[in-house]
Order: structure tokens, then C-alpha cells, then sequence
């Protein structure tokens, strides 16, 4: 493997030699960490030697009021590590002043986890990077669950189950928070209704990987959003990825428009009028055509003839996508039809598939998301009788919680 390329190493403090577990969080115009710190100090730590490192960031054209609070987030670490931290629990902070392009969630958390690479160079040791946002808190068994999994599995990486808390809400954060995450779930349990292999949260705060694999994958890209789904996929993409489901981190419903996705811009949405929209279920089930007419083709069926029957949507990505000649090469490359049937689904990736719905707008337009979710709900066995939102999304974790991770 050649050896990945990080910056020097900006802690200069050696590790600890039994250093196993590294969490890594981004921290921007926060007022409080003191949060998330407890909630990891709080945690079962028997036997671990942890780092948690707070990437406190701002651009260099950061304004006054922007600088001061990360000089007063980094002295909030200091003042909780000085308390709580050991050996064995080391808490610190690094004020990251970042180039105005690129300043932003992902080089903060790109930087950080290249960090902890160093760390795990220097003790000698294959440890877990873990991510959390600073607007998060988790369950106690968090590093007790995350370290198990990777003891216990080859997976190199991992998303961890979450939810966002309800108690602490508003009525209106409340019913705000419910329609998203059901439209995030919903989107998940649409996919795995037609057998599609890549269905999994890619969630930044929510997720893990060994440091070896992250350094084989080239680390984390810098965007300034959607940096964790475009890090996981190269895991999901390759069949390494896991789901950690015995634990759960909790990320805040707070509205935010830090990124131009993602929990807060979705919350200050809803919040001040907009409906919350997904992804109408027929463009999922036009999928499944896919599964049950796949198998001629690898029998000899003509390509053109073949597409001929299946629905409009898919024909019109198929042909607009270059799919015809796609589909030739998987047929020639396979010997089995298990193979066949494997390729053929890996050809239609989570890239894919974000174009795929937005192409199907064309004849399906979103749908308020409560309604769609109770449809696909019911149709795998909710009885729709007196299932309110909130209900509803209970549902949907308790069946995302009993995934196989």
C-alpha cells in the first residue's frame, strides 16, 4: 500500500501507546461544547485509551465576533480537559484558521482526521477514527459498541445509528424534526424495498473507520458539504461497510444554514413555512422491474427488446445514461448469473440513483413526505390505522434498528 501523504502533525504532545479509539469534531461558531464533552466522558471507557480532538475552524475572513467565539470554544476545552481529561481520556482543541475558498465542515473534519492518522502512526497502532459533530450527544455504550464492531468484523468502515432527540424540542422543532428524519429513513427503506445494495445513512456525525483503510481510501475530500456521503460511498461502493446499530448518537435538531443541506437548513425550512418534500414512492417501485426482468438479459435477451417493457422512467434514464452498452459489457464479463445479478446492481450506485428520482420528476413530482412514508410503510406492514407522524417515525427506527449491521 503506498504509504498516504498527511501534513506534519500539528499536536506535538506524544500518545498514548494503547491510543485505540480517535473522535474527531469539527467545531464552528459553536456557544457550547461543554455538551458533547460530557456525553463522551459520560461513556463506558473501561480499558480504552481515547483521543478527542475538537477541530475548532473559521475562514481567514472570519469577522471579529466569528474569532472570538473560537477562542472561546477552544478555552472551553481547555477548561473541561483540565477537569475531566487523563491519560487514558486526553481531550484537547486546535484553532484552524482556513483558506477562504476552502474553509468550510469538510477540511475541518479532513484536517482532523488526518491528525489522527498520526496519532495511530506514532503509538503503533491500526485504531478507529470516529466523527461526531459538536451539536451531538451519544449513549453510553458508544465506544464500548463502536470498538466490539470493529473487533468483532472485518468492515472497514461504518455508519452509527442515530436519532434525533424529540424531548428536548419545541412543538414546532418537533414536528420539524419528525418530518425530516422520516424523509431520510424513508429514503433508505425505499431502496431496500427493490433490492438495491447500497441503502445506508451516510451521516458525518454518525460515522467510523479504521485508520488503516482510511489512508488506503485517500482520506477525507475537503467539500464544504455532503463530504461524508461522497467519503463513505468509496467503503459502501467496494462492500466494506457496516452498520453499527447497538448504539446510537443523538444529533441536535437545531436549525442552522451553515451548510446548503443537511439537518439544520432542512429544520430552518420547515420551520419557517416550507413543506417538507421526498422523492415520490412509484419512482422506486418502476425499480423493480429491474430485479425481475435482469435475468433475461444474461439468458440472451436483445437489450432494446428487453427495455421495451419496462416503465417509462427507467427507459428514458437507461437511454439518456448510455445504459444499452453498459449492460452488453456486464453480460460479456459474467459467468454466473449470481455475478451477473451483483454487477448489474453496482452499475446503478447511490450517484446513480440521486439522478435517477431527480430524472423521475419528470412524472412523478415530490410528495409531502408524511403520506409517502405511511404508503411505503404500509405496504411492508404497518397497519395505517391511527399512525400519526410521530408514530410513524418510531416505526421506521425500530425497523432500522433490527437491520443485520
Amino acid at each position: 500500500m503506498q504509504r498516504f501523504q498527511v501534513a506534519s502533525p500539528m499536536i506535538e504532545a506524544p500518545p498514548n501507546p494503547d491510543l485505540s479509539i480517535f473522535v474527531v469534531i469539527p467545531a464552528f461558531q459553536e456557544t457550547s461544547l461543554v455538551k458533547v464533552l460530557d456525553s463522551l466522558y459520560q461513556c463506558d471507557r473501561a480499558g480504552m485509551a481515547i483521543e478527542v480532538l475538537v477541530v475548532v475552524n473559521h475562514s481567514a475572513d472570519a469577522d471579529d465576533a466569528t474569532e472570538s467565539m473560537s477562542a472561546a470554544s477552544c478555552q472551553q476545552v481547555e477548561l473541561f480537559a483540565r477537569k475531566y481529561g487523563s491519560p487514558s481520556f486526553c481531550i484537547r482543541s486546535l484553532m484552524l484558521v482556513l483558506p477562504v475558498k476552502k474553509a468550510g465542515v469538510g477540511l475541518a473534519r479532513k484536517m482532523g482526521m488526518d491528525e489522527a492518522v498520526w496519532r495511530f502512526r506514532k503509538s503503533g497502532n491500526d485504531g478507529i477514527i470516529i466523527n461526531l459533530d459538536a451539536d451531538c450527544t451519544c449513549a453510553v455504550n458508544y465506544f464500548k459498541e463502536i470498538a466490539l464492531f470493529f473487533k468483532t468484523t472485518n468492515w472497514e468502515a461504518a455508519g452509527i445509528y442515530f436519532e434525533h432527540p424529540l424531548a428536548e424540542c419545541t412543538k414546532q422543532e418537533r414536528e420539524a424534526i419528525i418530518k425530516y428524519e422520516l424523509h431520510l429513513r424513508y429514503f433508505i427503506n425505499a431502496q431496500l424495498l427493490v433490492g438495491l445494495p447500497y441503502a445506508y445513512h451516510t451521516v458525518g456525525s454518525s460515522m467510523a473507520v479504521r485508520s488503516s483503510a482510511y489512508q488506503r481510501m485517500g482520506g477525507m475530500n475537503s467539500r464544504k458539504a455532503g463530504e461524508d456521503f461522497y467519503f463513505l460511498q468509496k467503503f459502501i461502493s467496494i462492500g466494506v461497510f457496516g452498520e453499527i446499530l447497538a448504539t446510537a448518537v443523538f444529533p441536535s435538531a437545531r436549525s442552522s444554514h451553515r451548510v446548503p443541506f443537511g439537518t439544520g437548513r432542512a429544520m430552518g425550512q420547515i420551520l419557517s413555512g416550507e413543506e417538507q418534500f421526498t422523492y415520490a414512492l412509484q419512482s422506486f417501485l418502476d425499480l423493480t422491474y429491474l430485479s425481475s426482468a435482469a435475468d433475461k438479459l444474461f439468458v440472451g435477451a436483445d437489450i432494446e427488446t428487453w427495455s421495451q417493457g419496462l416503465p417509462e422512467t427507467v427507459q428514458s434514464f437507461f437511454k439518456g445514461n448510455n445504459w444499452p452498452a453498459r449492460l452488453t459489457e456486464v453480460v460479456q464479463e459474467t459467468r454466473s448469473i449470481q455475478a451477473f445479478r451483483k454487477r448489474f446492481l453496482q452499475y446503478f450506485d447511490a450517484f446513480q440513483l440521486m439522478k435517477y428520482v431527480h430524472h423521475c420528476r419528470q412524472w412523478y413530482p415530490d410528495q409531502q413526505v408524511y403520506p409517502e412514508a405511511l404508503k411505503l410503510a404500509t405496504s411492508l406492514g404497518l397497519p395505517a390505522s391511527k399512525c400519526d407522524p410521530s408514530r410513524l417515525l418510531h416505526w421506521y427506527r425500530q425497523r432500522d434498528k433490527s437491520r443485520v449491521g
